[in-house]
């Protein structure tokens, strides 16, 4: 049933996206498809193709009787990644990438279950060390540097 309503749900955001594609600004079209054309075109293709994939679901799944059936993969260990994940998100503006990499490096370790506490920060300070240098200085995307101590100690590293 979970596969059923994921395909729904894709289908309708492709059909809120179909239907953006229809305000994009064409005054200054050059040429016959316009800028709206290729948008249009991997859209309809996108439906099509879940279109397939729910009828092919809905055949697989014809005749099963579905129960109330608790959903393995929302055990707590997928949700508290979740909320690290969304902990990350907000707070990266104030505390800058760096220390918000660390930590949520380290919440992931501490999840999946790692608990010597010398690979723990090893891992942990590399991980951030290396995507605050290949985001930050090799690829020059500007990161969030945080706000007040944090801010400046971002100075020292990138």
């Amino acid at each position: 049933m979970g596969e059923i309503i994921f395909h729904v749900v894709i289908m309708s955001i492709m059909g809120v996206f179909l239907n953006e594609s229809f305000k994009i600004n064409t005054s200054r079209m050059t040429d016959i498809i316009g800028p709206s054309g290729f948008p249009r075109v991997i859209i309809i293709l996108a439906m099509i193709l879940i279109a397939i994939s729910l009828i092919s679901t809905i055949r697989k799944n014809k005749g099963k009787v579905f129960k109330g059936e608790k959903i393995k993969e929302l055990n707590g260990a997928f949700l508290l990644m979740f909320a690290s994940i969304i902990a990350f998100v907000l707070l990266v503006d104030y505390l800058g990438f760096f220390i918000s990499t660390f930590a949520l490096i380290s919440a992931i370790l501490y999840i999946l279950g790692q608990r010597t506490v010398r690979k723990f920060l090893i891992i942990s300070s590399t991980a951030a060390i290396a995507y605050t240098l290949v985001f930050g200085k090799l690829l020059n995307i500007p990161l969030p540097r945080g706000l007040g101590v944090f801010q400046i100690m971002s100075y020292f590293i990138y």
